[in-house]
């Protein structure tokens, strides 16, 4: 079928593909494959990385011995989600995927999303550090020492997800839910009835591994259908209603704080992760292709950061920026039809993130990579890659 999403497994030279069929499947540079499987019968719409480890005790197949439940706590190993239109999301360990193994594989099946376009990951709500985002929150002890809070060194495993009826939905599926209203509690007790039934005959009669001896490869290939495993069921937090927009695109800005969305309609929001807020929409953008770009201005006083979105209108060929979260208009730089837009950021965050153009050359079948500046917009250049052939 028609691939529909695309991600590389973290540093390696490993892609992973997903089809319209449903089917996902790792190829490596040289286009040899190396696994494929189906966890669902609808399209994939987005595959992401993490680099936390899966949320402890859920795998498919029960509930983990506690030992190997302190050793996840310990070791962070990453791990791929799948995201279904179906709102099914697939999560399983990236060692274990490529070795075909699928018991520590969990199915969530997200309560209050309809038709799914996107998600990404929010940053931590704990760190072994201070959160940046959450400096100065202290608490006084008994004794009057004071300590900080949000130390812990545990994952969120938060989840915003883009689609229809909530165009966006904050989930968190690694903790203890908490529910808006008791109607939500209420869809939430009868979707883990039937997921507890449906996992303890999936434990019984299913098996993710063939039994010793069993080495013929159709019953290899066969020997766990991942279509009719269980899926736990996971309620959003907070929900974002309109029932005529279905947001299907979400890009997060550098620094972890605000998401832009983009809607079916030419709209695009900014979603404030410090305080799970709307902060800012701009309209007119249809089908907009998202982007960040970042500088450091000095001053006498110190340095800042300062952050720009980059909104690539194709019907356009525009891309235009605003500043953020003010939404100021920065300026509007002409790349091109059949253009890309793209944030380049180093892993370590040293030097300030740049927005680039994937742009094609007038009258050749060739792309240009060109760094936008919003800040000083007459100075658009190529980037490091020039005329790559198509």
């Amino acid at each position: 079928g028609r691939c529909t999403a695309i991600e590389w497994l973290g540093d390696s030279a490993i892609v992973c593909l997903g089809f319209e069929s449903g089917d996902f499947a790792c190829f490596d540079v040289n286009g040899n494959g190396i696994m494929e499987q189906r966890c669902d019968n609808t399209p994939i719409v987005s595959i992401k990385v993490s680099t936390d480890s899966l949320p402890v005790g859920h795998s498919m197949m029960g509930q983990q011995p506690q030992q190997q439940q302190q050793e996840q706590k310990q070791t962070a190993e990453p791990s791929l989600w799948i995201m279904y239109e179906s709102a099914i999301m697939a999560a399983v360990p990236i060692s274990n995927l490529l070795l075909g193994e699928f018991d520590e594989l969990i199915r969530f099946q997200l309560l209050n999303t309809e038709s799914c376009c996107d998600f990404l990951f929010l940053p931590r709500v704990y760190a072994p550090s201070p959160n940046r985002f959450l400096e100065g929150l202290s608490a006084k002890a008994s004794n009057g020492d004071e300590k900080l809070l949000y130390s812990e060194p545990q994952a969120s495993h938060s989840l915003l997800v883009a689609g229809k009826d909530a165009s966006l939905g904050l989930y968190n599926v690694g903790g203890a839910q908490h529910f808006e209203h008791f109607g939500k509690f209420a869809e939430y007790v009868k979707s883990r009835t039937v997921n507890y039934v449906s996992r303890a005959i999936f434990s019984i009669f299913g098996s993710a591994r063939p039994k010793p001896g069993e080495v013929a490869e159709r019953e290899v290939q066969h020997a766990l259908d991942l279509t009719e495993a269980p899926a736990l069921s996971a309620s959003s937090v907070l929900d974002f209603d309109d029932a005529k927009r279905k947001v299907v695109r979400l890009s997060l800005d550098p620094t972890g704080r605000f998401v832009a969305a983009a809607d079916a309609l030419g709209r695009v929001t900014l979603y404030d992760t410090r305080i799970n807020a709307v902060v800012r929409v701009l309209k007119g953008l249809r089908d907009a292709r998202l982007a960040w770009a970042q500088r450091e201005v000095s001053s006498d006083t110190g340095s800042s950061v300062q952050l720009a979105l980059g909104t690539y209108a194709p019907r356009l060929g525009l891309v235009i920026f605003h500043a953020v979260p003010s939404g100021a208009s920065l300026c509007s730089l002409p790349v091109g039809l059949h253009s890309q837009v793209v944030t380049i950021s180093d892993k370590e965050g040293c030097q300030p993130a740049r927005c680039c153009a994937w742009v094609q050359l007038e009258g050749q079948t060739a792309l240009e990579l060109r760094l936008l500046d919003p800040w000083q917009p007459g100075l658009e250049k190529p980037g490091p890659v020039v005329g790559r052939d198509l």
